[in-house]
């Protein structure tokens, strides 16, 4: 192979590896550790919770209330979907151990549990 032809290449293939590698980057950050779970359809849930049933997902909320404490249990927070599609409640267990303040942002992999949304696991965003 000729230079001319292997600069060619050259000039082709790196920022072609320069693409790959920004969107490889974008992809991780938007999926985040929760990125294999579907997220909650609200209007689904609220329609017939029954049916989700077993089902895990992930919802991007903020904090909006705790509704409730129990120290055996853990705490009722009332959180704002991010999607704009209104309020759920969700169970956090006492074994998550965070402070929860109004207004700041979490990814919660829930657990639909004879229709209560049990926090599996949290990412601050």
């Amino acid at each position: 192979m000729n230079q001319k032809i292997k600069n060619t290449l050259l000039v082709a293939i790196v920022p072609l590896l320069g693409v790959g590698i920004a969107v490889g980057i974008i992809v991780a950050r938007n999926s985040g550790k929760f990125g294999e779970l579907n997220p909650l359809q609200r209007e689904a849930y609220m329609q017939n919770w029954a049916t989700l049933q077993g089902n895990e997902y992930v919802i991007s909320c903020q904090i909006d209330q705790q509704l409730s404490y129990r120290e055996d249990k853990g705490r009722v927070l009332a959180v704002k979907l991010l999607d704009g599609t209104g309020r759920l409640p969700v169970l956090v267990p006492v074994s998550i151990k965070q402070n929860f303040e109004t207004g700041q942002r979490y990814r919660f992999h829930v657990l639909v549990r004879q229709g209560t949304l049990c926090v599996e696991d949290i990412e601050k965003i």
